[in-house]
């Protein structure tokens, strides 16, 4: 085991030394069913150092930012994958009974684990020159077996609903010796000895130049476990553990906690020099030197990040890359994406954070469900219109005397706050949801008003160009008013309009002034005479000694027979 291995890891250690005498699986392919599996790794000795030169690394640095950005997303995913899931019922996966299957069962029923002699050891000379101290983790050997329900060992040759699996643990320690002689300069070969002699076999004969921590212990382990609990109609438990202690000894002396105590601080010194060493010169050749790191250091990790997000430039950016995000995201998502929109996305993943990152994936995914959900529904529509022709007059009298939902959902897109605005009403107002392709509704929706008009009608009042609309904006003191024609954007493909207008408002403090608001309307899904969801992006500014905000409101009009 080399220690250039774990060069990439950037760890705060150094491995020194690092041998595995042995590691070996033996999987009987042609006797499977007689004869166990057995995995056995002997002789694991590994010296560890502390890591005092931290060389900075931009490249490597991004490239392990992005790495944990994007497990992170990806494990959200997967929970709220696994949560649907079981959350339906219908989607419960089926026994599976194929050969492969049998196979990984059979393979797991017969698995046998032994482990044998581990001393993993990290001593520290750096911390108190004066004063090397070595803690270190040791174990004699592990042993995980088949057996039956008497708990005798032994080799399963059918599948079985129930496995039985006994484990030992033998001379399990901890050790802290303070004050050492370090033998980090001594060759190879006597470093790999001198930690397999110290390795406790027996819980009563350890070593005498040992100070434990934990003695030497034992412990056993019985485990059942339930392969199929689905037959058993569900009245086992998956996995019923029993744990038998032997006898544990915690030790710590005043120079062993003194020890703790002088690590603690010197790794939190470490962990702080890592934050800011690229901001850190090779030397400081000069006073100031060491003054404009730390200013530099201050300003980019404390300053800048907490007055940029509130500079309108910076807002506009962020829902750019927002939306450049979700339309690859779509794109791949449909298996339209190319090379240079690969490289894109790991551009733009690597500006958005986790929660904007899983907010505009999950609601893509949606999208593109309901996309093909309303293309097999037109499709139906046609096929029924070309039959028959003579419900469409009782479809437009049905559509006359409809339900019509509305329901906003603001965003705050600095802060990343989703607030839903829900009303205190009674059962009797509660209606079904069944045509909003909305991520944000549920199956059941607490409705506060009810219009009896047309789908076409009502959103026509809203974001047409009619009296309605001009009345409303004068009551409320706009002037000053502009807006485009619904267009189609050729990049995202959706309808886009921009209306823009100024409300004056007045205070003591700051006198007579204007907000200066701009309202960018995108039309994501429409189907005339069932639904259509818009999503306004409100900007205010203008005012002074203010922050700048943007909010989203959204739209959904849904029409009910």
């Amino acid at each position: 085991m080399h220690y250039l291995q774990f060069a990439d890891l950037n760890l705060p250690i150094t491995i020194t030394i690092g041998y595995l005498k042995k590691l070996a699986l033996q999987i009987p392919w042609k006797n499977l069913y007689t004869h166990p599996t057995k995995l056995t790794i002997d002789g694991l000795y590994v010296h560890v150092i502390p890591k005092i030169e931290i060389e900075y690394n931009a490249k490597q640095d991004e490239k392990e930012q992005h790495e944990a950005k994007m497990k992170e997303v990806n494990k959200i995913e997967k929970l709220r994958k696994d949560k649907e899931a079981f959350e339906d019922i219908n989607n419960i996966e089926k026994d599976n009974d194929t050969f492969s299957a049998r196979m990984k069962l059979q393979i797991m029923q017969n698995l046998e684990l032994l482990i044998h002699n581990i001393h993993i050891v990290y001593e520290d000379k750096t911390t108190k020159p004066n004063h090397p101290f070595a803690f270190g983790i040791t174990l004699n050997y592990i042993t995980f077996q088949t057996t039956n329900k008497g708990w005798i060992p032994t080799i399963i040759k059918e599948n079985s609903p129930v496995i039985y699996k006994l484990g030992e643990l033998n001379a399990l320690s901890i050790y802290w010796n303070t004050n050492i002689k370090s033998n980090s300069n001594l060759p190879r070969n006597e470093i790999i000895k001198n930690l397999q002699t110290k390795i406790a076999v027996d819980t009563d004969q350890v070593s005498k130049d040992m100070t434990y921590i934990f003695r030497p212990f034992n412990v056993k382990t019985k485990l059942i476990m339930t392969m199929k609990p689905r037959q058993q109609k569900f009245e086992r438990p998956m996995f019923y553990i029993t744990i038998d202690l032997g006898h544990i000894s915690l030790n710590l002396n005043r120079a062993q906690y003194l020890d703790i105590l002088d690590l603690l601080e010197f790794q939190g010194h470490i962990t702080a020099k890592l934050k800011y060493i690229k901001y850190r010169p090779q030397k400081f050749d000069k006073t100031i030197e060491k003054w404009i790191f730390a200013y530099n250091a201050i300003l980019n990790e404390k300053i800048k990040p907490r007055l940029e997000c509130y500079k309108w430039e910076n807002i506009k950016k962020h829902l750019e890359y927002c939306r450049e995000y979700r339309y690859i995201y779509v794109q791949e998502l449909t298996g339209k994406i190319t090379d240079e929109q690969k490289q894109r996305t790991e551009e733009l993943e690597k500006k958005l954070d986790v929660f904007n990152l899983t907010y505009i994936r999950q609601r893509a995914q949606l999208e593109n469900i309901q996309v093909d959900h309303d293309e097999d529904n037109n499709n139906k529509v046609i096929l029924h219109d070309i039959i028959n022709q003579s419900n469409k007059k009782k479809k437009k009298k049905r559509r006359r005397n409809s339900t019509l939902t509305i329901d906003h959902t603001i965003a705050s897109v600095n802060n990343n706050i989703e607030i839903n605005i829900q009303t205190s009403l009674t059962e009797n107002c509660i209606i079904y949801r069944s045509k909003c392709p909305c991520d944000t509704h549920y199956n059941k929706q607490l409705i506060e008003h009810n219009y009896d008009l047309p789908v076409d009608k009502l959103f026509d009042l809203i974001f047409g160009s009619n009296e309605f609309v001009r009345t409303y904006r004068k009551a409320q003191h706009f002037f000053d008013q502009t807006e485009t024609e619904w267009l189609i954007n050729e990049e995202t493909n959706y309808y886009e309009r921009i209306l823009d207008y100024k409300v004056p408002f007045e205070t003591r403090l700051l006198g007579k002034s204007t907000i200066i608001t701009r309202e960018k309307q995108t039309r994501f899904h429409h189907v005339p005479g069932s639904h259509y969801v818009v999503e306004t992006e409100v900007c205010n500014q203008g005012i002074k000694f203010s922050d700048t905000f943007a909010l989203i409101i959204r739209c959904c009009l849904i029409e009910k027979s």
